[in-house]
């Protein structure tokens, strides 16, 4: 027999920060994020190897699928290797004070873990902060907004729904018209997924923000089984996950073309990079 030991917590509402970083851009992810936090938290020459790659390493234990998270950052120290997802890869802005935190605290405690530095917390200095975005506050770019009827539109890290009074009438519907497509096809996805968890009968339901355990018995055969369920539930989430990308990702970026034809030459539109 197997005790599975399960925990689950509420979660508390969080400050969305400044959103000015790409997850996409891995050119940026890397020079705002990865970069200066491996720089506070390792001496020179410690470090042997960084990866970083929108899909996840071979041989990572990462327990959710591949279209969960992304970038992936792998950091190896001699035989020693880190892998963690640096935030959620997708059509919109994250805060790159938040994901270089982030990734600061999961280091520390996987250098207090490691053979290299066993025992020692490493920490960001005081002080530190992360790199801003390139100067030039006339960038546009094309994400989702929380606003369901704003503009899918933001400059200097903020969305612009004052850039409506620029454009002509059609792209601004299609521009609102390919947020309500992106919404409708993650709810979607959202409610198979909750229906695959509800059929598999493993999940238990959350109460506010306590925290509930509970201990439950389970035969070789019936674990082998859940794991089964739960990898095909994976796959099912990043096959959907493939599939929203590849509906938006081409209207987007015809999108973009519109808006450089239809913008002055005050505004620069930016070329997005591939989500996958």
């Amino acid at each position: 027999m197997r005790c599975t030991v399960v925990k689950l917590g509420g979660v508390d509402e969080v400050d969305d920060g400044r959103r000015d970083l790409d997850p996409a851009d891995l050119e940026e992810v890397r020079r705002r994020v990865v970069d200066p936090v491996l720089a506070a938290l390792f001496e020179v020459g410690e470090v042997t190897r960084v990866g970083l790659s929108p899909r996840r390493p071979a041989g990572s234990w990462w327990h959710h699928s591949d279209g969960d998270d992304g970038p992936w950052l792998q950091v190896s120290v001699g035989s020693e290797d880190f892998i963690h997802p640096i935030a959620e890869a997708g059509f919109w802005l994250e805060d790159a004070d938040w994901a270089a935190r982030d990734l600061a605290e999961k280091l520390s405690e996987w250098i207090c873990e490691s053979r290299f530095g066993w025992g020692q917390w490493r920490s960001l200095p005081d002080g530190w902060a992360v790199p801003p975005p390139l100067a030039d506050r006339s960038t546009v770019s094309v994400h989702f907004v929380e606003d369901r009827d704003g503009l899918p539109l933001w400059v200097g890290g903020a969305p612009a729904p004052w850039l409506e009074e620029r454009l002509s009438a059609d792209l601004v519907a299609d521009l609102r018209a390919w947020q309500a497509l992106g919404t409708q096809l993650a709810e979607a996805a959202e409610a198979a997924e909750a229906a695959d968890r509800a059929g598999s009968g493993y999940d238990e339901p959350l109460s506010g923000s306590a925290v509930h355990i509970w201990v439950e018995y389970v035969s070789e055969q019936q674990w082998l089984t859940r794991e089964a369920d739960e990898q095909r539930a994976l796959a099912m989430a990043d096959k959907r996950r493939r599939e929203w990308i590849d509906a938006l990702e081409p209207l987007r970026d015809e999108l973009v073309e519109r808006l450089r034809a239809e913008l002055d030459s005050d505004y620069t539109v930016t070329t997005p990079p591939r989500v996958r």
